[in-house]
């Protein structure tokens, strides 16, 4: 998780300004948690009517640098709804992003330089007050900026002044000598998001001010968003409900081709590694928020009194059946056994190759689907419960 959008920010809010934000809060305030997103592929091999020469020169441009971020971007990341997730995060945590196409800023003919040179200097304004920012390593995934130095002046290759000290995550705990710390030129990047932290007081703390309050406007913009997204059209990306059922038709249409294109096993791949991660770290979130309930129904101090719910307002249940609706899609998803041992729980962050499935992996992930999609409808069924019963006891708090 740590490669991700989400896991880099939450690694940043503990690295060099430290106001947390733990990975599970951010998941669920996000709406990353559970959201989904699905691209459109072709479901025919990549490779079947090219010569042995566009093949080898098709396998060429696959492994390059530019190539491998750009996938991984996409499918990895899904960096089509970055910027809607960092606002999503910002509402709740007073933190404050901006994201940075590079390719766009040095395409400005009139202003690109000035306004990289502008970005740089912001880099490095932050780094003096110890906050991070984030930049793409070589392989599409993201890492923190946490520290730079100016470059010499023989240097000349990029109108940039510095050098920035990447803080990546390795591959494996082994080479994280050799693998955690780079030296990167914003002019090579593909994007940066700087961040600004809110001040170190208790009241911008999500871990202090969390509330059954709070809890009711994220459940709100959960279910208007899941809503939103029942009701989107799109060609190319596809959201929620929408996503998860274009991906089972793709397991529908393909269960009984041999063969399929490269690029649908790498998107299925993806897909089910952000699936899997955002429905445990999820999970994790509900039981930190039924956990509360049950500290105060238990405390004899007084403790997070605040949610200690009257019996018609009580949640306990309904969190307990997205909890039981959640165990289910992590396990439907652990039950592609195949998929799941070569590519999920072994997957470090590095490049995929040729994806080696069947058949069979397709038929088994279209029926996983099919349960999934129905626990999805459970577990915003029991949203729409919870939204219902927060909202009386806000009344009832109201009217006190």
């Amino acid at each position: 998780y740590k490669h991700t959008l989400i896991g880099t920010i939450s690694a940043g809010s503990m690295h060099l300004y430290p106001v947390k934000l733990d990975y599970k809060t951010l998941m669920f305030i996000s709406g990353m948690g559970l959201d989904f997103h699905w691209l459109d592929v072709e479901v025919d091999d990549d490779d079947e009517d090219e010569d042995d020469d566009d093949v080898a020169e098709a396998k060429k441009r696959e492994t390059t640098r530019e190539s491998v971020v750009d996938e991984h971007l996409k499918l990895f990341l899904g960096d089509s709804r970055m910027d809607s997730t960092l606002a999503q995060i910002s509402k709740y945590s007073h933190y404050q992003f901006e994201r940075h196409t590079i390719a766009e800023v040095v395409n400005d003919t009139q202003n690109g330089v000035q306004r990289l040179m502008q970005l740089e200097q912001r880099v490095v304004q932050n780094l003096d007050q110890q906050v991070c920012s984030i930049t793409n390593d070589e392989r599409g995934h993201l890492a923190l900026i946490v520290g730079y130095m100016q470059k010499p002046v023989t240097t000349a290759t990029s109108p940039t002044m510095y050098f920035f000290r990447l803080k990546k995550f390795a591959s494996t705990v082994a080479a994280q000598e050799t693998e955690q710390e780079v030296a990167v030129d914003l002019y090579r990047q593909s994007l940066v998001i700087t961040m600004q932290p809110p001040p170190k007081q208790r009241q911008y703390s999500i871990q202090h001010t969390f509330d059954p309050s709070m809890f009711l406007r994220i459940v709100s913009d959960l279910i208007v968003r899941y809503e939103t997204q029942l009701n989107m059209q799109h060609d190319i990306d596809l959201f929620g409900r929408n996503a998860l059922l274009q991906m089972r038709n793709m397991m529908e249409q393909t269960r009984n081709k041999e063969t399929v294109s490269n690029k649908l096993g790498k998107l299925t791949i993806f897909a089910l590694i952000r699936l899997f991660d955002a429905r445990k770290a999820t999970s994790e979130f509900i039981k930190y928020v039924h956990a509360k309930i049950q500290n105060a129904f238990h405390s004899q101090t007084g403790s997070e009194i605040e949610w200690k719910f009257e019996r018609q307002c009580d949640i306990s249940v309904e969190l307990k059946h997205i909890q039981a609706s959640l165990k289910n899609e992590i396990e439907a998803i652990r039950r592609q056994e195949n998929l799941f041992q070569a590519y999920i729980a072994e997957y470090n962050g590095k490049a995929l190759g040729t994806v080696r499935w069947q058949n069979y992996d397709r038929i088994g992930l279209k029926v996983a689907l099919d349960e999934i999609l129905k626990e999805e409808d459970q577990i915003f069924e029991n949203l729409k419960k919870i939204q219902t019963k927060l909202e009386l006891n806000q009344a009832a708090i109201q009217k006190n």
